[in-house]
């Protein structure tokens, strides 16, 4: 995994790269988005190993279930 700052986001956003999040446990994903929450407004997940029809089991993981 690695974390790279937006470019021109005045270190309020991170680029969250290569966590794979098909294998990633549940307790994985809360700590993950618990530590990056305290820190960034504004989290993007890239090159996850996500299946494009699990998006929205794992957004409403991570958000609340309006969002799925």
């Amino acid at each position: 995994m690695k974390l790279t700052l937006i470019p021109n986001f005045n270190e309020y956003g991170v680029y969250v790269d290569d966590f794979d999040l098909k294998t990633a446990s549940h307790a994985e994903v809360k700590s993950l988005k618990d530590e990056l929450y305290k820190k960034y407004i504004l989290v993007i997940f890239r090159n996850t190993n996500l299946p494009l029809d699990k998006y929205p089991e794992f957004i409403s993981t991570i958000g609340t279930s309006s969002f799925g």
